[in-house]
């Protein structure tokens, strides 16, 4: 049985038993907060996971292979949801596909580019709408539909820069990829129930009403120390430093998700779609990992430079 083998066996046995007893908890957790008709939101929210939580578990299993479809699962899904709100469905659809096919042309640009130029790149995407929103009102309405697509096409190069490192280093970097999903997704989960049992002071009530200090300051915590937990297990790297990357990266969650909420209250809507019971649309869902992403992909290249 070769190294990456052994880790994998030892992931999937262990780990993603962790992570399934972590979901469980939550659930319990949210049947006891639930009760009496009380928070209604809260349940379907969490109770979600076990439909997501196997999808991401075979897109590890398949390693790059399962990532890749992964990631082209959730561009259709977007696209799908951000279409279905436009008022131009041609014009989206022109503007989609050079969007989508810009950042596959960085994310896949080989030799090329160097690691940081095609950070770069990714990261201008969304910066090219900047200039187009003192139009008229029909306009605008698209102008925000197209920013989603190219936030979403700038978080999703960065997840396929990480695939791509996956295939230079097999073991090391899928257990980043382990630790950056259940961060991302678990960070949710901690902040919306904290947010539920504990919030009382709103952060950003005009952009997303529900976020609060005390969900936030619960989602770092957790996130913080599930980063030691994860972190250590994988043997990724000093516990200073995991802890300092899982408050980073609940961080940056959390930007990902006002961001995406920004965009929705311009809109005019309080989710993409309805595809995802408690959620929304897919966007809904990952809008942290929209940032997450980029920062795992800059930290991972000044890690690898130590």
């Amino acid at each position: 049985m070769t190294t990456f083998d052994t880790w994998q066996s030892a992931l999937f046995s262990g780990g993603m038993q962790g992570i399934y007893l972590f979901l469980l908890v939550a659930s319990v957790l949210t049947a006891l907060l639930t009760r009496k008709g009380r928070r209604k939101s809260l349940a379907p929210r969490v109770y979600a996971w076990w439909l997501m939580l196997p999808v991401i578990h075979l897109a590890l299993l398949f390693q790059v292979s399962g990532l890749i479809v992964f990631t082209a699962l959730i561009a259709l899904l977007a696209f799908r949801d951000l279409f279905r709100l436009s008022l131009r469905p041609r014009t989206f659809c022109a503007v989609a596909a050079g969007f989508a096919a810009i950042s596959v042309l960085i994310v896949f640009s080989g030799e090329a580019l160097s690691p940081l130029m095609q950070s770069v790149l990714l990261l201008t995407l969304p910066c090219v709408l900047t200039g187009g929103f003192r139009r008229e009102h029909r306009q605008v309405q698209n102008l925000y539909l197209w920013l989603a697509w190219a936030s979403a096409c700038c978080g999703l190069g960065f997840f396929g820069l990480l695939i791509g490192m996956i295939a230079q280093a097999p073991e090391q970097h899928m257990r980043w990829m382990f630790f950056l999903l259940v961060m991302t997704c678990f960070n949710d989960v901690a902040q919306f129930i904290s947010g539920s049992r504990f919030g009382k002071q709103k952060i950003a009530a005009s952009i997303s009403p529900n976020k609060t200090l005390q969900g936030v300051v619960g989602g770092v915590a957790v996130s913080t120390l599930l980063a030691m937990a994860v972190g250590t297990y994988l043997q990724l790297a000093p516990v200073p430093v995991l802890a300092a990357l899982g408050a980073a990266l609940s961080v940056c969650g959390l930007a990902g998700d006002l961001w995406f909420s920004a965009i929705k209250r311009r809109l005019q809507i309080k989710d993409f779609s309805d595809l995802i019971p408690g959620h929304g649309g897919i966007l809904d869902r990952a809008d942290s990992l929209m940032l997450t992403a980029p920062a795992m992909t800059f930290f991972l290249m000044i890690w690898q430079t130590r």
